[in-house]
């Protein structure tokens, strides 16, 4: 995955609906728990290798995140666009993946197994 931004989504703009919080995060106004209801768009441009989705199902555990929505899914043109939903805190980490390269990689374990690890770079 790479070339991974915030992009804008239009439904987000209505204010009677969604609040900014801070850049690229907003919050549901009609859900009424106060660590809940926060979305953030992004964008995703998969790589070759890609075809598995596991650099992605990573960064939801990694980030303790879900994706609330599939705008977009073009695997011909390799593109995601998905709306995260999560704790602002959780939002705000995932945030650090914004401009970067991620993905798996494999590598042995001390006992010779084969295990992945998520690489963010």
């Amino acid at each position: 995955m790479k070339n991974i931004k915030l992009f804008e989504l239009e439904e987000l703009k209505d204010k009677s609906k969604f609040q900014l919080i801070e850049e690229g995060i907003y919050i549901d106004l009609s859900i009424e728990e106060e660590y809940t209801g926060h979305l953030m768009p992004i964008e995703i441009d998969l790589e070759k290798e890609d075809g598995n989705q596991y650099p992605l199902e990573d960064i939801l555990d990694k980030f303790c995140v879900d994706i609330e929505e599939e705008i977009l899914v073009d695997l011909t043109n390799r593109k995601m666009k998905l709306l995260f939903g999560g704790d602002l805190e959780d939002l705000q980490a995932l945030k650090s993946i914004i401009g970067k390269r991620v993905y798996n990689e494999t590598y042995l374990s001390e006992e010779g197994k084969s295990l992945i690890k998520l690489v963010i770079e």
